[in-house]
């Protein structure tokens, strides 16, 4: 496992690349976002997609989140209405996990075949610097395996999931230290958590 400590105001540009370059490739990477550490790897891609649910130990009933870099790149991927693109813009700071209906195939295998998946642009200079320089989607779970608590401390990420990926991108503690707000948009807006 590579490791690289990073400034979270001012991210260094050649770690985020060399990471970006090997997320583009279908390696894994512990990363930090506004929220908890996340578990981030190529959305789009059906392998690195099945590599994170066995780095989690994640059953195949509980669908991922992927981290965008805007609303732009949300609306690639997702049924967006001007209104949700409003509501996203207005809470865009917030730690708010976005339930919107993908657009056809798209991130059919974060969704496990069904129609939602939940979006986020994390409020978080590295995630957004790292899902820029991959130019698409990354999954954005929590780096913990399934049903052990996610941590916004580095020295505190299981080490079990350390081992299984190929990169970590340290940026010290996240600022929210809690799991985001998931808002279903699918029919209106509805909070689940």
């Amino acid at each position: 496992m590579n490791r690289r400590t990073v400034d979270p105001a001012h991210p260094d540009e050649r770690a985020i690349k060399e990471v970006a370059e090997a997320i583009s490739k279908g390696e894994l990477a512990v990363y930090p976002t506004d929220t908890l550490y996340g578990l981030g790897g190529l959305a789009t891609s059906f392998n690195v997609v099945s590599r994170v649910f066995q780095v989690k130990g994640r059953g195949a009933n509980k669908p991922l989140t992927v981290a965008c870099d805007s609303i732009g790149m949300v609306a690639e991927y997702a049924e967006l209405s001007n209104d949700d693109a409003e509501f996203m813009k207005k809470h865009a700071i917030e730690p708010y996990t976005f339930i919107l209906r993908r657009r056809n195939n798209s991130l059919k295998d974060v969704a496990l075949g069904g129609q939602t998946v939940g979006f986020r642009i994390p409020a978080h200079p590295v995630a957004i610097a790292l899902v820029k320089a991959v130019k698409s989607p990354i999954t954005a779970t929590s780096a913990n395996k399934s049903g052990a608590p996610p941590t916004a401390d580095p020295t505190q990420v299981d080490e079990r999931v350390i081992r299984d990926v190929e990169w970590f991108l340290d940026a010290g503690r996240c600022p929210v230290g809690r799991p985001s707000t998931l808002v279903d948009m699918t029919e209106g807006r509805r909070i689940l958590r």
